[in-house]
């Protein structure tokens, strides 16, 4: 949500899913400033209904080590790279994942660290 956006985040949990699955095959966390930062960043751009996609995992922010938001993503396909955003009223839209976001992701997924 836009909470996730403007909030002072201090950690992130990356859950990665098996292929096709909602089981969790991976998790990765960060409490680095600028890790975080990275990833927030690609949070921008056009809202538009989600693509009907498998998710491939989840972002959660953390406040102080209280949840504020979870984003779910796909990136498995070129037709779906997307997060899609819940809203706190319950509504949904996805914003588009750019290759850089992509790129980030499954380095991480592969057990790469952040940079």
């Amino acid at each position: 949500s836009s909470d996730v956006c403007s909030s002072d985040l201090d950690s992130m949990v990356i859950n990665f899913n098996y292929p096709g699955t909602d089981s969790i095959q991976r998790t990765v966390s960060t409490t680095e400033g600028h890790a975080i930062d990275d990833l927030t960043g690609f949070l921008s751009g056009q809202k538009k209904t989600p693509s009907k996609c498998s998710l491939d995992g989840d972002l959660q922010f953390y406040q102080k080590g209280t949840l504020i938001g979870t984003i779910v993503f796909s990136y498995a396909t070129d037709s779906c790279k997307q997060f899609v955003i819940v809203e706190q009223d319950g509504t949904f839209h996805s914003l588009s994942m750019s290759n850089k976001a992509k790129d980030l992701l499954s380095s991480l997924q592969q057990g790469r660290s952040w940079y």
